[in-house]
């Protein structure tokens, strides 16, 4: 998820072409922003994501950290992205709407940034977002024209056909 540090502006062709802004930032509308170091809660659910995709979705192509062009100036990079294996086999990067992206929640993150992120997605066509927060062991759906609404319990996440559990997924972060 991005957080709020910001970096000098720069041309849309010289993030495209430079590997050390591209790789750790995001780009919107001319400003890059950072992407914080992720801990190791966020890093075990990403990998965990991968598994649990792997497990009971492998139809789709998913992923951590996938560059996503949402229009001309705005490069996003959702923590992990789902997309259909049609779509994605056309692509090196993102370009047409994922399926899913989820972002997982930094330490820093301020909910007003990630609102922003998620109606971005939502303005490219993403139809379906979740968002993750390790260390409360809490998770939200967002979609396009409501406010986010907490998946509660050991209650299930769903984006369309996909369906996790809550257990299932923070059970990840209790292992040893």
């Amino acid at each position: 998820m991005a957080s709020a540090h910001v970096l000098p502006q720069v041309s849309v062709e010289e993030y495209e072409r430079t590997p050390e802004l591209f790789e750790r930032h995001e780009y919107v509308d001319g400003v890059l922003i950072e992407k914080p170091v992720p801990t190791w809660k966020h890093t075990r659910l990403q990998g965990w994501f991968s598994v649990l995709f792997w497990k009971y979705y492998s139809i789709f192509d998913a992923g951590p950290e996938l560059h996503s062009k949402l229009r001309e100036k705005n490069w996003r990079i959702p923590d992990f992205a789902v997309q259909k294996p049609e779509v994605s086999n056309q692509e090196k990067y993102a370009v047409a709407p994922l399926l899913l992206a989820i972002e997982i929640r930094s330490p820093e993150d301020k909910w007003g940034e990630i609102l922003t992120k998620f109606e971005d997605y939502h303005a490219w066509g993403v139809p379906y977002c979740w968002l993750f927060d390790p260390e409360t062991e809490r998770a939200w759906t967002y979609h396009k024209s409501e406010d986010f609404e907490e998946v509660t319990g050991k209650g299930q996440i769903q984006a369309g056909d996909i369906q996790l559990s809550l257990e299932e997924i923070f059970s990840r972060l209790h292992q040893s």
